[in-house]
């Protein structure tokens, strides 16, 4: 009977099913490329809209990357205490922050889900947020650690389908089942199991995905789907057809597939009080 789930215990053993961990190596190396496309987002803008952040409030921020939320909640006058483990992506978001003039309103933290956050000094704010960056063995702390660490809202945002990593359309071009790894599902019931009631509600974010060259459009996706040969010349037949040479006004040249690609994100957001 699903009422007789372990959800915590469920999510643990998903873990153990998933390829490519994430690790502070690999966001080092990927800040560079976010910080180039700093700025505020339409998910962003509808994430704050929805976090329903009132003025002067003080904000934690977990997984901040290089400042999606940060940077414009810093720019309305907040206060935020910006966590993540990988100190590439603070740099990226420190360097954007004073370009902007707003860094002496972001507190930067190296601090990861599964550290000590009492030991690293993690504060209590008024509202915790943790956008797309829930990556963690151990799902229940987390989310209580979040929990502990606001004093009026939490708001958060999970994978509703498939890994954002992976490109559904690609899936289907090589013949392979999509899996589902419904994160929000693991969280909600988690929430539920905890007393916690969340609001539950949708956010489509676009995607645009460039690469270097065509195989190296190929090899990066073979990688991330693990595509056997038989499914690598699969997707070099469809990406024949549907990835495409691109050039802008000053010669720089990138490769694109020509599908829309669009991730779905489930929020989730509880208020303290009302608890």
């Amino acid at each position: 009977m699903i009422i007789d789930i372990d959800w915590a215990a469920a999510w643990r053993d998903e873990q153990k099913r998933r390829n490519n961990p994430d690790n502070a190596e690999h966001w080092n190396e990927r800040a560079k490329s976010y910080a180039k496309v700093a700025g505020t987002s339409s998910y962003a803008t509808t994430f704050i809209e929805r976090a329903e952040i009132e003025p002067g409030e003080t904000i934690l921020d977990v997984g901040c990357g290089s400042g999606a939320l940060a940077l414009p909640l810093a720019q309305a006058g907040h206060e935020v205490y910006a966590c993540d483990f990988s100190r590439g992506m603070l740099d990226a978001l420190m360097e954007q922050a004073f370009r902007d003039g707003v860094a002496e309103h972001i507190h930067p933290m190296l601090v990861a889900w599964d550290d000590d956050w009492e030991h690293a000094g993690v504060p209590v704010c008024d509202v915790a947020l943790a956008s797309r960056s829930i990556a963690t063995d151990d799902m229940q702390a987390a989310l209580a650690k979040l929990d502990a660490h606001a004093r009026r809202r939490v708001c958060i945002t999970l994978t509703i389908g498939l890994s954002p990593r992976v490109d559904p359309t690609l899936l289907e071009a090589i013949g392979r089942e999509q899996p589902r790894y419904p994160d929000c599902v693991f969280a909600f019931n988690i929430l539920w199991g905890m007393g916690i009631r969340p609001e539950l509600s949708y956010i489509d974010s676009s995607r645009a995905s460039r690469f270097e060259s065509f195989d190296g459009a190929i090899d990066k996706n073979v990688q991330i789907m693990n595509a056997s040969p038989e499914e690598r010349e699969m997707l070099v037949a469809y990406a024949r057809h549907h990835l495409h040479e691109k050039r802008d006004t000053d010669g720089e040249t990138w490769w694109e597939f020509d599908h829309q690609r669009v991730t779905p994100w489930a929020f989730l957001a509880w208020n303290k009080r009302e608890m």
